[in-house]
C-alpha cells in the first residue's frame, strides 16, 4: 500500500491574536474580581435610601406616616426620632452588606423598648414597622423603588464596564435585577 506525504505545512489564523485574547481575559478577570467599591456603592444606596424614609418620614412606597397622636415629650419632634436611636441604627454602615446574592439590612442592631408590664423587651422597630394594636404601622425597612433602580443601575453599569473591557465578541443575554449577564461568541 503506498503512503502519502504531504510537503504542505499546517497553518491556524486566528482571529484576534490568541495573545490580545489572553490580555482581554486577564483584564476582564481583574475588573470582574475588584467588587469592593462596587458593594460600598450599594451600601451607600442603601442608607441613602434609609435616610430619605426618615427625612420625608414615609415607608417605602412613599406614603407618609401615620402622624403623632401627641407627642411624648414636650417639645416637637419627628416619628420614630425621640430619641434618633432608631434613624442612627438604621443608617449605621455597619449594619449594612452588600454581596453578591444581594444588599442586606441587618436589624440585630436596632434599638430595645420595654414598655410597662411587658416581661420581656423586643426591639422597637417590631412594634412601628408593621404597626398592630393602637400602634400604627410605620415601615421604613424596605427600599424605595428609586433605590432599587440605582441597585440596577450600578449592576448594569459595572457589568457593561466589563464588556467594554473585552470589547467585541460578548453580547447580552439576559437581564436580572443586579444588571446584564454576558455570554462570549
Amino acid at each position: 500500500m503506498p503512503q502519502v506525504f504531504s510537503t504542505q505545512e499546517i497553518r491556524y489564523d486566528w482571529s484576534p491574536d490568541m495573545r490580545e485574547v489572553e490580555d482581554r481575559l486577564r483584564r476582564l478577570e481583574e475588573y470582574y474580581e475588584n467588587e469592593a467599591s462596587l458593594y460600598t456603592q450599594a451600601e451607600f444606596i442603601g442608607i441613602r435610601d434609609m435616610h430619605h424614609k426618615f427625612d420625608t418620614q414615609s415607608d417605602p412606597s412613599g406614603t407618609p406616616w401615620t402622624a403623632l397622636v401627641e407627642p411624648q415629650r414636650p417639645h416637637a419632634h419627628d416619628i420614630l426620632q425621640l430619641s434618633y436611636d432608631m434613624r442612627n441604627a438604621a443608617t449605621d454602615p455597619a449594619n449594612w452588606e452588600a454581596t453578591p446574592v444581594g444588599l442586606f439590612f441587618d436589624t440585630s442592631n436596632m434599638p430595645w423598648s420595654k414598655s410597662k408590664g411587658q416581661k420581656v423587651s423586643i426591639q422597637y422597630y417590631e412594634k412601628h414597622d408593621p404597626g398592630g394594636g393602637r400602634l400604627p404601622a410605620r415601615e421604613f425597612i424596605d427600599l424605595t423603588e428609586e433605590a432599587k433602580t440605582s441597585l440596577t443601575t450600578l449592576f448594569t453599569e459595572w457589568t457593561e464596564g466589563g464588556m467594554d473591557i473585552w470589547g467585541t465578541g460578548i453580547r447580552p443575554l439576559t437581564r436580572s435585577p443586579l444588571g446584564q449577564f454576558a455570554r462570549f461568541e
